[in-house]
């Protein structure tokens, strides 16, 4: 079947959800060198769909994760993303403590 009709049939019975998590995963540095020269430092996102949307991923290279967001929304889809932060900084600062 071509791609583009491919496409077509799965937006007929799929639709994104609002809000969506990507374990992306581990980035290896030797598989990211350019004229073998790898990087310090990196992350990966995927891509936001359309309005309302946010996605939060999760990347770990060199034994550092990093978390990042996209959103795709208005004012109040970004209060509620601040409060997310807010509790998800609240959060990891106890399970930090408890170690």
């Amino acid at each position: 079947m071509p791609h583009a009709a491919s496409e077509e049939i799965i937006k007929i019975g799929y639709s994104n959800p609002l809000l969506a998590m990507s374990n992306i995963g581990i980035l290896e540095a030797d598989k990211l060198a350019l004229s073998g020269h790898e990087p310090t430092k990196g992350f990966m996102t995927g891509a936001v769909k359309y309005k309302p949307f946010v996605l939060l991923s999760a990347t770990s290279f060199r034994n550092e994760i990093t978390m990042s967001m996209c959103v795709r929304g208005n004012e109040k889809d970004k209060e509620t993303v601040s409060e997310f932060f807010r509790l998800f900084d609240k959060n990891i600062d106890s399970i930090i403590a408890e170690q």
